[in-house]
């Protein structure tokens, strides 16, 4: 008897443990949500409570002013994030589910919605911003049918209404045999500084979903210019699922001189690489990233407290970018998107300590900004360098005029310097 209770109570801890490893962070409860965004250094999404929805999409060092008469405010992306379901004819909503669940798996970078539809199916999906496809996002579906349904599911690019003059279209692009099945969209952004250009697709996990003759049958719905929708509809048997994933991608003139056709290429990209290996090589990388991890033992709370505020410095910055990250990272467009001292001073140091590729792209921020930097200086009577308070991606002072730390704030130039001594003295 005590030998049966010991196992037990050892089986119960192993799954408390596994359930409790310090790399997932779960909530069944709604109420006061805020999402944990999914990043990948180049695009950001925001989960929401609501299923299949993403509250918003941001775009890394992508400026446009604020006003015509304003400073520069970093750009909303197109929402290509929001999925509609059907179940025998009824729309999934907050109102019709039960077992709502979400979890961060911080390991793997990655967000994942469970529930139950009625008596009918429990569905998953998991949200990831590819680490290897950088302005690519992934959200990979499954739907377990508890009975004979009928589904239909719908993909949508959502344009914010800041966008001027937005071309929405769907096209089959096609070689040899192999077809691509591509739902578009390319808008100015709101004063007309950059164009941006979202492609999305579906990808159907047991099938060749490049041939015509075994995907569904794919239905585009331009509702506006703003709104622009592909469906497909699928039955699906008692006991058996539906596995699938809509994959987009979202690319600007900031980086690229055809964003139009990059994303094309990103979303062709996804379409004909399997599931497995994509994915291996987004979880590949985030493996690499956490060789710099802080491991406590015996206090849960603060390894997830720790984990979780370097999972959201390795989301927000890329090694291989030489940018930096703002207050609010890739989860907002709070502070305008700009750069302050809160970075050298504050998330610097960690990153120069444990990830010193991605430490090595917020010098590169500054320095490649330092000639405008002199610049500032000379126009205010200085020698040397002074450095914006608020930065964006030209470098110059992107402070509001009336706030008056952007004309007479001088430590920030003093945060810099000290940065660059200790990556000097670290490396």
């Amino acid at each position: 008897m005590k030998k049966g209770l010991f196992v037990l109570l050892f089986l119960l801890s192993v799954v408390s443990i596994a359930q409790n490893d310090g790399w997932n962070i779960s909530t069944t409860n709604n109420k006061n949500y805020t999402g944990i965004v999914v990043a990948n250094g180049r695009i950001g999404l925001l989960p929401s409570e609501k299923p299949f929805q993403v509250e918003q999409i941001i775009l890394n060092n992508v400026f446009d002013k604020e006003s015509p008469l304003g400073v520069s405010k970093i750009l909303l992306g197109m929402n290509f994030g929001n999925l509609e379901v059907e179940i025998d004819g009824e729309k999934i909503s907050e109102a019709n589910i039960l077992n709502w669940k979400q979890t961060l798996n911080m390991k793997e970078a990655s967000f994942t919605t469970s529930f139950t539809f009625k008596d009918k199916a429990v569905v998953s999906y998991t949200l990831y911003a590819l680490r290897n496809v950088p302005y690519a996002g992934y959200i990979d579906v499954k739907i377990d049918a508890k009975k004979a349904i009928s589904a239909k599911v719908t993909g949508k690019i959502v344009t914010p209404d800041e966008y001027q003059n937005p071309m929405s279209t769907f096209r089959v692009l096609q070689d040899l045999e192999t077809t691509m099945p591509i739902l578009q969209t390319v808008a100015k952004s709101r004063l007309g500084r950059h164009s941006v250009g979202t492609s999305a697709t579906f990808i159907w996990h047991d099938i060749n979903s490049s041939r015509i003759d075994q995907r569904p049958e794919l239905i585009h719905n331009k509702v506006s210019e703003y709104d622009n929708r592909l469906s497909f509809e699928k039955e699906i048997k008692k006991g058996t699922s539906l596995d699938f994933a809509w994959t987009a991608a979202e690319c600007s003139t900031q980086d690229f001189f055809d964003p139009q056709s990059e994303s094309e290429r990103f979303v062709i990209f996804n379409l004909l690489t399997p599931k497995a290996d994509l994915l291996k090589q987004h979880k590949d990388l985030w493996t690499t990233l956490w060789e710099g991890d802080i491991e406590i033992e015996g206090d849960l709370q603060s390894q997830q407290d720790v984990r979780l505020a370097l999972y959201h410095l390795y989301s927000f910055a890329r090694g291989d970018s030489d940018l930096s990250i703002s207050p609010m990272g890739l989860s907002s467009q709070g502070y305008n998107g700009h750069i302050f001292w809160d970075t050298e001073l504050w998330m610097f140091p960690p990153l120069l300590v444990l990830n010193q590729d991605i430490a090595r792209s917020l010098v590169n921020y500054r320095s490649d900004r330092l000639h405008v930097a002199k610049k500032k200086a000379l126009n205010f009577g200085f020698k040397g360098a002074m450095f914006p308070w608020e930065s964006d991606d030209t470098g110059e002072e992107a402070t509001p005029a009336w706030a008056l730390t952007g004309t007479f704030e001088h430590h920030i130039t003093a945060d810099v310097a000290i940065a660059f001594w200790n990556y000097y003295s670290v490396t």
